[in-house]
Parts: structure tokens; C-alpha cells; sequence
């Protein structure tokens, strides 16, 4: 404002933030279009404004929410990678799972990104939290184990992950017991990749009656299945022979598959036969963390202290 005593002067005014051409009313608008639209190109043409206004707008509004921001204890924590700009840029996301609100953002998807984190809240704080969700990333995992009391007991594998990794290593297993049976002129698993894994309620009439024959009979991939099975509901483990063995079925899960096209002679012109290297055998499955007899595998998965989010 101009005085003409003391000549222009910046006043701050109570219906506007320090530095800001638009009240709060409207930087509220602002905010609540882009909850709606979800996209900031949107937003620009509906208020008349560019890029630049609209993140200086987000950047005071999250200063402004962190100021009132009370620590409170958090009982549900769940901590997740996203992608950010383009290319494998990513940023952790912590969030407390029971108000869905966000209590922290680090850079990059390491260890360090969520033990910074750890490091902040006071020990009894970190006491109250029973459970962290995340996905099956070792560097999260590492991280809980290091800094939170009796962190082997809170991790919690989201079930996303959990039931991609048990129907890859499913698979491998169907296709070694395939290539070893289609080697002795046996086509019982011929054509029966979709038939595993399909949930039981998903399958087709025309194929139950074939199914049902399937899963009885003494297949190796009949084992997985059943393991498959009664996860499809439940998040899973906190115990560590728990985590083995879903690291183990990850493992399993990520085998090379240039060896396994070359084994069912894709991109050649020769049949298989037997002078080609077999799919891994799926009698011993390679986990991150050393190796596990499949059928040891299996024969641990009803001990797993599995818990449902």
C-alpha cells in the first residue's frame, strides 16, 4: 500500500499467504480442482493460470497442512515406491494406512530412504507401530529389521506381490514338469497354463471337469497350487522362515526366461529335443537369500503366520 506518511509498504493481509498474488479462498479453489481433475493442465485452463502459479499454490498449501500437523502415534504404516518424472526415478512414500494420510516422502527407494524416517519418531512411537506393509523390496525389509524393536514380527508383504510371485513360480513349475513329461510323449499338462492360474471361482465350466482331474493327480505343480491357493485372501508373513520362503518363490519366480524359451525352442527353427539344457529343475528353488528343497518349501507354508490387511 502507498501511505503518505511512511510511502509504499508491503502489508500482510489476513485473507492472503506472504508472497502470493491470490487469497486463500482462491488458492483453496485451486486445491480442490485439483482433487477433482487430477491433473494440472486441467486445472490451468478451467482458473486461467500456468504451471509455475499452480506448484508455488501445492507448495504453500503442504507448508501450511505441515505446520498443523500434530505427531500422533501410528499403529498401521505402509511404505511404497513411486515413479517420479520420467525414466526409473523413484521416491519413497510413507504413509500411516488407517487415516490414509502421508507422514513422510524420501528420495530415491533404498534403505537409507526409509531409515531416515525411522531415525525421526521418539521410541516409544516406534514401539506403538504394529505393522509395516510394503511391497517385497530387501532394502525396505532391511530397514524395518534394523530400526524398528521386533521389526521381524510387523513386516507385512502386500498381497499384489504376494500372489504375482506365487503364480511365477507356479508357472515354473508347470513348465519344467511339462518339458519333462513332454519328453516321455506325455501331454497331461499340455495347454493348461490359464487352467492354474485362474482362481477357483474364475475358471470356465468347460475346463472344471479337466481341472478337477488335474489337481489330483501327483503333479509337482499341484503343490504350488494348493500353496497359491488359500494366500489368494491374505496379505502375508511376519516371521522370518515366513519371508525365506516367499523370497524363495520370488527367486523362483525370476529365473531366466531366455533359458526357458530355449528349452521349449522358441526363436529357432529346431524342435526341442534332447540335446537341449532342460528348465531349471523344480526340485530346488533359488531364494535371495541362499537356497530351499522345494518340497521343504511347501511343507513350511502352513506354519506362515500370514496376517489380512
Amino acid at each position: 500500500m502507498d501511505c503518505p506518511e511512511h510511502g509504499v509498504s508491503n502489508v500482510k493481509v489476513p485473507r492472503g499467504a506472504k508472497n502470493s498474488r491470490f487469497t486463500l479462498m482462491m488458492e483453496r479453489l485451486i486445491i480442490d480442482l485439483l482433487l477433482a481433475c487430477q491433473n494440472v493442465k486441467s486445472v490451468c485452463g478451467l482458473v486461467g493460470i500456468g504451471w509455475d502459479a499452480i506448484a508455488q499454490v501445492m507448495e504453500r498449501t503442504v507448508k501450511r497442512g505441515q505446520k498443523r500437523k500434530v505427531s500422533e502415534p501410528i499403529n498401521c504404516l505402509g511404505v511404497d515406491e513411486k515413479s517420479f518424472r520420467k525414466g526409473h526415478h523413484y521416491i519413497t512414500v510413507i504413509s500411516d494406512l488407517e487415516k490414509g494420510s502421508v507422514e513422510h516422502i524420501a528420495e530415491n527407494r533404498d534403505k537409507e530412504s526409509l531409515a531416515g524416517y525411522y531415525q525421526k519418531p521418539s521410541e516409544s512411537h516406534k514401539q506403538g507401530i504394529q505393522v509395516v506393509a510394503m511391497d517385497m523390496c530387501l532394502a525396505y525389509e532391511q530397514a524395518t529389521l534394523d530400526h524398528l524393536p521386533e521389526g521381524e514380527k510387523k513386516i507385512v508383504f502386500d498381497r499384489f506381490h504376494i500372489m504375482q510371485n506365487l503364480n511365477k513360480a507356479l508357472d515354473r513349475v508347470r513348465q519344467s514338469e511339462n518339458f519333462e513329461l513332454s519328453r516321455r510323449k506325455d501331454q497331461t499338462l499340455a495347454k493348461t497354463r490359464q487352467m492354474w492360474l485362474w482362481g477357483q471361482e474364475n475358471l470356465p465350466e468347460k475346463y472344471q471337469e479337466r481341472f478337477g482331474i488335474l489337481k489330483d493327480l501327483d503333479l509337482k505343480t499341484s503343490k504350488p497350487w494348493a500353496l497359491r491357493t488359500p494366500q489368494a485372501a491374505v496379505g502375508s508373513t511376519g516371521c522370518t522362515d515366513g519371508t525365506r520362503v516367499l523370497r524363495a518363490l520370488e527367486g523362483l519366480g525370476k529365473k531366466d526366461r531366455p533359458q526357458a524359451d530355449a528349452a521349449r525352442g522358441k526363436n529357432s527353427g529346431k524342435k526341442v529335443g534332447a540335446d537341449r539344457d532342460p528348465l531349471p529343475s523344480s526340485d530346488h528353488v533359488g531364494g535371495l537369500r541362499g537356497s530351499l528343497p522345494l518340497e521343504a518349501l511347501f511343507h513350511r507354508v502352513p506354519a506362515l503366520t500370514v496376517t489380512k490387511l
